[in-house]
């Protein structure tokens, strides 16, 4: 039982159903909530029109400002039922996501109500390492040959820049650099072009290499060193660790929430056949 109760899922499902709860008492002023005809505002309804004025004008409001305020609520009050009344919130996509919003909001507050412990957040790390590792890094020189690749495969320049000849100096002149140092493959790829980084990730390292192409043409490259992925201390990336497993837990207590939601309503649906005589019918 000990060992159920540190689950971080039993721990949503209790505070989402304590929110739930909460806000089925406190997310409408009105005190009456049985019985449409009947608007009422508590303290605490009224508590939190004065707080709403004071947060935004710096000052308490006088009675009169109260008076005001309360009227406007009665009056929005009114029209929201008499619209709900009239049925004007159903087939409305505006309103329909704005609910919706504010039911993901209410379940996401529960996800990130619950602070899980480190070893929890450095197991997700491993979970998803493509989420969070530092990427690979390369430190490689390249000589440009031009867009063509040359007649003798540049063999002769190989063997000269394998005996010593200054790379710096070789091959075609251009504006791309001769080296970059501890550089992300995404960053290569910027210069390069796509997939350049992942000729280079094949290549053995502190030789130099056969033509290899490029978005501009073709290279002789030398990679002098290789930086690989890995993940980094949980300290230095702890928010957005934490950030990316309550994302995960929002939408798995989302998932929860609904299937509960779904067991209290009769669902009358469409089978496939149906749906597909509707796309079926689309094209006729």
């Amino acid at each position: 039982m000990a060992r159920v109760l540190k689950e971080p899922l039993v721990h949503f499902a209790l505070l989402a159903v304590a929110i739930f709860a909460w806000f089925s008492q406190v997310g409408d002023p009105q005190a009456e909530a049985t019985d449409t005809t009947i608007i009422a505002y508590d303290d605490f309804g009224l508590s939190q029109l004065a707080t709403r004025y004071r947060a935004q004008w710096n000052r308490p409001p006088t009675v009169d400002d109260l008076q005001a305020i309360l009227d406007a609520e009665v009056q929005a009050e009114l029209l929201v039922r008499e619209a709900l009344a009239l049925g004007m919130d159903r087939g409305d996509a505006v309103i329909r996501g704005r609910l919706v919003q504010k039911m993901h909001f209410l379940i996401a507050s529960a996800a990130k109500g619950i602070v899980p412990e480190d070893d929890v957040l450095m197991q997700h790390m491993e979970d998803n390492r493509d989420r969070f590792e530092t990427a690979r890094r390369l430190t490689f020189d390249q000589v440009y040959l031009g867009p063509q690749l040359p007649e003798d495969g540049a063999k002769p320049l190989i063997a000269s820049l394998q005996g010593g000849a200054a790379h710096e100096v070789a091959g075609v002149a251009s504006l791309l650099p001769d080296t970059m140092s501890l550089t992300r493959v995404q960053n290569i790829d910027k210069v390069f072009g796509s997939g350049f980084s992942a000729a280079l990730n094949q290549l053995e390292k502190g030789a130099w290499s056969e033509p290899v192409q490029s978005a501009f043409g073709w290279h002789l490259v030398r990679v002098r060193d290789v930086s690989p992925s890995e993940l980094p201390p949980l300290a230095t990336v702890r928010d957005k660790v934490l950030y990316d497993w309550q994302s995960v837990q929002t939408r798995i207590l989302t998932d929860k929430q609904v299937d509960q939601m779904r067991a209290r309503y009769d669902l009358r649906l469409p089978d496939e056949a149906e749906l597909r005589r509707i796309i079926d019918g689309l094209s006729e």
